[in-house]
């Protein structure tokens, strides 16, 4: 066997065995979760914020919180689950600042392992994809100036998967010190707002959280037309 077909053999076993572990992991986290919260999972398949609320309430306040912070790992991970609605049902029942800390540090620490793990999984992918000389071909087909603007954009717009980011910010070669700042300076302000949205929604006041909700839109809108300047944080 050549030192060519050796390195392809490794990098394969490299790739399936990162790909045992992910799964492995992700299995374990799903078990206890449905473990310690049975029946959560079904309550955030329909987005009901007070659904979920009240499923938190029961809990207990540090079991509460345990909570809270597993379902805003899951949403990263699982990449299509709304971050919104739980950051809603956060502020449904505890104050807005607690809210806010629980799923700010949960989505942000989320966020930063995840996008490790597809950073080396993209490199023995990119090492597998150069020996046929394909990896090129790819890369081509990904075109932006700034990596970095797009993943804080797509943190800062509602109605965007987020949990894409990560994943997003690996292929696109984003260094570690720029995606962490791209995530922490967008994610807070929709986390905070919609645990805001939440604290108000239980209080009766909804024209408030309504005018809330639109803060985020006018701040998205001239964060999208100032993309240019944002890039220079980013350097």
């Amino acid at each position: 066997m050549t030192d060519e077909q050796k390195s392809s053999v490794k990098t394969n076993t490299y790739i399936v065995l990162l790909i045992i572990l992910c799964i492995a992991l992700a299995a374990g986290t799903v078990l206890i979760f449905m473990k310690l919260f049975p029946g959560l999972i079904d309550i955030m398949k329909i987005n009901n914020e007070e659904a979920i609320a009240d499923y938190i309430r029961a809990q207990g306040t540090w079991k509460g919180y345990l909570c809270i912070v597993l379902m805003n790992i899951i949403q990263v991970v699982s990449i299509f689950l709304s971050g919104n609605i739980i950051y809603v049902s956060s502020g449904l029942i505890y104050t807005w600042y607690e809210s806010f800390m629980l799923c700010y540090l949960s989505f942000l620490f989320t966020n930063c392992a995840v996008y490790l793990f597809a950073k080396t999984v993209g490199k023995a992918f990119e090492k597998r994809l150069e020996e046929g000389g394909r990896f090129e071909k790819i890369m081509s087909k990904v075109k932006s100036n700034n990596p970095a603007v797009i993943i804080f954009l797509a943190n800062l717009l509602p109605g965007i998967p987020n949990g894409l980011c990560p994943y997003m910010a690996a292929f696109l070669k984003l260094d570690f010190r720029r995606f962490f700042m791209s995530v922490a300076l967008s994610s807070w302000l929709q986390i905070i707002l919609y645990c805001i949205i939440g604290h108000l929604i239980i209080r009766g006041n909804i024209l408030v959280s309504i005018a809330v909700a639109a803060i985020e839109w006018i701040l998205a809108f001239l964060c999208f037309l100032k993309r240019d300047k944002l890039a220079v944080i980013f350097r």
